[in-house]
């Protein structure tokens, strides 16, 4: 299940980058670059909502590198390193790796957009409302 969902929103996100006449034609010519970036981007920040509630078992916020001296860029580096870049490996791997997309792309269906939307809206809204549940819970 999990599987079939992973593979829709790729094939989702390559075909609505691909086809939309929304997209400009600058993004359509780079579908495999921006693919990639967002649907990584997402991933790493839901990895990143999961280990912050499973400390315990996903422990990687100890990490610490001090190569510059502002410490948010070294925080920044931490975060690209641990949960954005494992994202983009993995990724690549599943998705482009041979060009397995063009196979992905006939086994799977196209949603028109939705399916990638959906999964980007709650990415990012899923962790806000918690975020905004807990501030509310911790000052009553």
């Amino acid at each position: 299940m999990i599987k079939k969902f992973y593979y829709s929103v790729w094939v989702d996100a390559i075909l609505q980058l691909q086809q939309s006449p929304l997209v400009e034609s600058s993004v359509k010519k780079h579908w495999k670059f921006y693919s990639q970036f967002f649907i990584s981007l997402l991933m790493g920040f839901n990895f990143m909502f999961i280990s912050f509630f499973m400390p315990k078992i996903i422990n990687l916020f100890e990490i610490q590198i001090n190569i510059f001296q502002k410490i948010e860029l070294n925080y920044l580096l931490i975060g690209l390193l641990v949960f954005f870049l494992p994202m983009i490996i993995v990724n690549y791997f599943l998705i482009f790796w041979k060009d397995k997309y063009k196979i992905i792309i006939t086994n799977y269906k196209f949603h028109n957009g939705r399916l990638f939307k959906h999964y980007c809206m709650l990415s990012i809204f899923i962790p806000m409302l918690v975020l905004v549940i807990g501030f509310i819970i911790s000052r009553l």
